[in-house]
């Protein structure tokens, strides 16, 4: 099987990482009583999803984890509060002790079919491997590149901007309120205002041309030269034009 999934904004500055797997008959059927090497029903299987921020040379900072136990046909996970720039979604399908009692009463010799066994105890919220059944850590988990382990992964990266857009339209209903009060754009103050209305603009369309060709580092590198000194909004992050460099 393959893990299919996708990623789209929400409120609270927020994303939500949707598993597609069910929808793309990625699973085998809750009445398949066969053994096929790294397929799984859902019930044999949770999800977890690790998001990870990137700065714009590539280093990757760990943000959060999120393991949904298929409790529920719906697989979602959602992400908050997050700050403006790239992540890096990596989507893990890993069974869990269902699968692995399954196989030891139906078919034990299908085991041999791995070459590393990682599964995860939804009793004990704990990765494991096996045989041993020895506790592992995400990372082991993530170091795992071999195709054939028993881990189902794939990776997006999303790039977001909800305080830059929000600092934008602050600025802009700033600039407005005091044109009306004072009708006079040559007033140093306005001046002012204007300019950091449109070094916004100018960043906000200049990073979207960059995300639309999938350029994400350079959109990063935009959005941290416009993120370093100055205060301009009452928002989660602090702007600059970067002039002070």
């Amino acid at each position: 099987m393959d893990a299919v999934f996708n990623i789209f904004e929400t409120k609270n500055y927020g994303i939500c990482v949707e598993g597609l797997e069910s929808d793309n008959s990625e699973y085998l059927t809750e009445d398949q009583l066969i053994v096929s090497t790294r397929n799984y029903t859902y019930s044999q299987t949770v999800t977890v999803n690790v998001l990870y921020s990137l700065d714009s040379v590539g280093n990757a900072r760990y943000e959060a984890m999120n393991i949904n136990n298929h409790e529920t046909e719906i697989d979602r996970t959602y992400f908050t509060d997050l700050h403006d720039g790239l992540y890096k979604i990596i989507h893990l399908i890993i069974p869990n002790e269902n699968w692995i009692m399954y196989l030891e009463r139906h078919s034990s010799e299908s085991f041999d079919a791995y070459s590393k066994i990682y599964w995860y105890d939804t009793l004990g919220n704990k990765f494991k491997n096996y045989p041993q059944g020895i506790e592992v850590t995400i990372d082991d988990i993530l170091n795992e590149t071999s195709a054939t382990s028993t881990i189902i992964r794939a990776e997006k990266g999303k790039f977001i901007i909800y305080h830059l857009n929000e600092c934008f339209g602050i600025l802009c209903k700033d600039l407005f309120l005091n044109l009306q009060k004072s009708c006079n754009e040559n007033d140093n103050a306005i001046k002012q205002k204007i300019f950091n209305r449109d070094l916004f603009w100018m960043a906000i369309n200049s990073i979207k041309y960059l995300v639309s060709f999938s350029r994400y580092y350079e959109a990063q590198q935009m959005l941290e030269r416009v993120s370093k000194c100055g205060l301009l909004c009452d928002t989660k992050i602090t702007y600059d034009c970067g002039c002070t460099n």
